[in-house]
């Protein structure tokens, strides 16, 4: 992360990481590919509970639901469906 938390978002620093695009997925917990981030292992560096890291994500992020890694549905509160 880098600057501040501004209200609901953030910036990050992808100079490093894989070529990205404006557009890429973003995963903050959940699986992509192979790779899985628990949010038991955000809470653990949090100091909390899982429970409490699920809650601090703003309502106005886009909720991606998925079952057998099919997309189920797609939340997003910022635009009319």
């Amino acid at each position: 992360v880098i600057g501040r938390v501004c209200m609901d978002q953030l910036m990050l620093d992808v100079s490093k990481a894989m070529p990205v695009q404006v557009g890429d997925e973003v995963v903050f917990y959940g699986k992509q590919g192979e790779e899985n981030i628990a949010v038991e292992e955000i809470a653990d560096m949090l100091g909390t509970i899982n429970y409490e890291v699920t809650c601090m994500l703003d309502r106005r992020i886009p909720r991606v639901y998925k079952e057998n890694d099919e997309t189920t549905a797609i939340v997003n509160i910022l635009r009319k469906n």
